[in-house]
């Protein structure tokens, strides 16, 4: 190796350690500051010492970002050098690009170019040769002359070469022929221009990637969070930022990722975690979800399970709940005047106006608190009123009684009468407030969201499941309202071919609407029964988004993209594009027949045998039907993929053929794949299609009697 290179990775290294300790002493003394300030702010209102705290505080989440990612770095500073020639310059520049950046905190100049700054583009995006890179400034055009790959390992450079189109396939190559180490991994150092454009699309479009099985959209999607985090890091922090992902099991799949990228308190959840957040007590206990097994299988209530679930999937139920919303706030209209005795707490009208304009910015219990507040002001006034009127009557009473009578015994006595009962009815007056108040509110009443569900779906008490939720919460934010749960600008959606037009609406009109990265594969949408129909359907939803496409896949070989572009052909939805594998050989896929079921699993047993023992794979699933999937599991003696569990471990085991999309294994069996078990129609189309696109290395199958003719070419 040049000596050039040894020193130069050697004086960087010695840089990150300086800056690391500069940086530590920053946050050794920012924490203890902040820490007092924060005790400040709780005991005084001074806007002085408001300021310095939040300063304060911006200072130590940037010591500790700084912190956390030269903490990374030392591991490995730099991946790549880049030698670029701009257009009207003679001197050459160089530039080493890593996964996180380095600045000397004295020059401000980089040691190591972040590989989300724009000059990066030259290793994801230029060739050898005349090329541009794009800044906040404009276009920078000049040559790229070298793109040098270093190969680092705990702090320790390896080796180096000069890279060209061919050197970078074989790096790609290299990658992807690695056994699978259980989760998902960040892979800056092989991003493709087709992913790299995803990345790098701008964070104020929203933008819908159909991607092709194995084209990485949910890496790529994840990748795109930490860039944009460090592109508008001034204005976009990392709590303005979700995720949703299909289930816990995905989530702790993708768990890793971001913080091996530097980035940390992200929204990481499912849809329904994000209800569970934003309806709180209200969250209902969801019943199993059976509908996919039901649908695919022709059940007998298909044709009721596919129209409730369409109705509810429709962003138009949305607009029907709004309806039966506003009839339930016109029941809030008094029939008459507000009246304490003669006195006029509120007239018709005046309440009217109320509760269906003045206050109609706020949600329905909140109206109903505010009437209640003024109320008591009011009956406090009416009270008085009644108590003056009381007075005047008594007095006009007495006048009476002194022009009608001369001073005697009887007229003392009757005054005394007229005295006593003008102090019983003012007490009277008083005391009857309370009672009237708590009347009063009883007439406005308050509304539960299960409640108003209920009656607007007709049931009393109905089973629900995750189709409801974006029906529960649009009334959760009409009763109650959801201000303060989440502040969010931009929404990363993955498996979005799953989501419903209510969800999606749901989102964008909840969160004001914010900017959306939706990724998915309409080839993979087993959910079609209530899901997107087509990307537009989802534009729609979100108020518009650009486009783009991915169609190389990187997981899996050549032989088993083939197999499983041939199944998909058989139901393609429209414009279906074939998949494009990486060329990346292996073992052709092989389906074996078994005489009885007995025979099914000692095969199984064996495969997985010869997988893990021989082939020397960590992980290993066996995919099989929703149904059958317990019995196989026991039969075979492994563990079952539980979606529901937020804790991915790699190994062996068998799991539900609804549960795998996202996910990756160095071998799938497919424990049958018999004509029963997947007719030759759309929907198991799909399924088989999803099944067989899981693994990296491996692909085996068997079935007894006929095998499924999704299989024939």
């Amino acid at each position: 190796m040049e000596a050039y290179e040894i020193a130069h990775f050697d004086q960087t290294l010695e840089k990150i350690a300086q800056e690391s300790h500069s940086a530590q002493a920053d946050l050794n003394q920012l924490e203890p500051q902040v820490a007092e300030l924060f005790k400040q702010v709780n005991r005084t209102e001074d806007v002085n010492t408001l300021n310095e705290y939040y300063l304060k505080s911006l200072l130590l989440s940037r010591a500790q970002m700084i912190c956390r990612a030269l903490a990374l770095a030392k591991d490995q500073p730099y991946f790549t050098r880049v030698d670029f020639i701009a257009e009207g310059q003679r001197d050459q520049e160089t530039f080493y690009i890593g996964k996180y950046g380095v600045s000397d905190s004295q020059t401000l100049e980089p040691v190591v170019v972040d590989w989300r700054a724009p000059i990066a583009n030259l290793y994801y995006s230029g060739q050898i040769g005349p090329t541009h890179y794009v800044t906040p400034d404009g276009r920078v055009d000049g040559e790229l002359t070298r793109k040098r790959q270093f190969q680092v390992q705990d702090g320790k450079l390896l080796s180096y070469y000069d890279a060209d189109v061919v050197s970078q396939d074989k790096l790609l190559g290299q990658v992807l022929s690695q056994v699978s180490q259980g989760k998902l991994k960040e892979v800056v150092t092989t991003i493709q221009a087709e992913q790299n454009a995803v990345i790098r699309h701008p964070l104020s479009r929203s933008l819908i990637v159909q991607g092709v099985a194995g084209s990485g959209k949910t890496t790529i999607a994840l990748h795109r969070i930490a860039y944009l985090l460090y592109t508008h890091q001034k204005t976009l922090l990392p709590g303005a930022l979700m995720i949703l992902a299909p289930n816990p099991l995905f989530l702790d799949y993708i768990s890793q990722v971001l913080p091996d990228l530097g980035v940390a308190d992200v929204h990481q959840l499912t849809f329904a975690g994000l209800c569970a957040i934003l309806l709180g007590k209200d969250m209902p206990r969801l019943k199993p979800d059976q509908r996919l097994t039901k649908v695919v299988s022709g059940a007998p209530d298909k044709a009721d399970i596919l129209y409730h679930a369409q109705k509810r999937a429709s962003a138009r139920y949305l607009d029907q709940i709004d309806d039966f919303m506003d009839g339930i706030e016109q029941q809030l209209c008094p029939q008459g005047d507000i009246l304490y005795g003669p006195v006029v707490v509120y007239t018709k009208q005046e309440l009217t106006d109320m509760l269906l304009s003045d206050l109609k910015p706020l949600p329905l219990n909140a109206r109903i608190r505010a009437v209640v507040r003024n109320a008591k002001t009011r009956v406090k006034e009416a009270v008085k009123r009644v108590q003056a009127l009381l007075e005047e009557d008594c007095a006009r009473r007495a006048d009476r009684l002194r022009q009608s009578m001369p001073d005697s015994p009887q007229r003392r006595a009757r005054m005394q009468t007229l005295y006593q009962s003008r102090d019983q009815r003012l007490k009277e007056a008083a005391d009857q407030a309370g009672p009237f108040l708590k009347q009063f509110t009883a007439s406005l009443g308050g509304f539960k969201t299960a409640a108003l569900y209920a009656q607007f779906s007709g049931q009393a008490k109905p089973a629900l499941d995750a189709d409801d939720l974006p029906a529960l919460v649009w009334i959760k934010r009409r009763v109650d309202g959801l201000e303060g749960k989440l502040s969010l600008m931009h929404i990363i959606v993955d498996e979005a071919q799953d989501m419903t037009g209510a969800q999606l609406r749901l989102l964008d009109e909840l969160f004001r609407h914010p900017t959306f990265t939706l990724v998915g594969d309409m080839g993979q949408s087993i959910h079609d029964y209530n899901g997107v129909r087509d990307w537009t359907q989802a534009q729609n939803a979100i108020g518009g988004a650009d486009e783009r496409f991915l169609v190389t896949s990187y997981r899996s070989t050549v032989e088993i993209m083939s197999a499983a572009n041939a199944v998909a052909a058989r139901h393609p939805y429209a414009g279906q594009v074939a998949a494009k594998p990486v060329l990346r050989h292996g073992d052709a896929p092989e389906f074996a027949a078994a005489s009885n079921d007995r025979e099914r699993i000692a095969l199984l047993r064996a495969q997985i045998n010869h997988c893990r023992d021989t082939l020397g794979y960590h992980s290993i699933c066996v995919i099989e039907s929703d149904v059958q999937c317990p019995a196989t599991a026991r039969a075979l003696g492994i563990p079952v993929l539980d979606a529901s569990s937020d804790n991915y471990q790699s190994g062996v085991f068998c799991a539900p053929v609804s549960q795998v999309k996202g996910l990756e294994f160095d071998a799938v069996l497919l424990a049958n794949v018999n004509a029963d078990a997947y007719p030759d129609d759309p929907g198991h189309c799909k399924l088989l299609y999803v099944a067989m696109t899981r693994p990296l290395h491996r692909l085996w199958g068997v079935y007894t009697g006929a095998r499924t003719a999704l299989l024939e070419a």
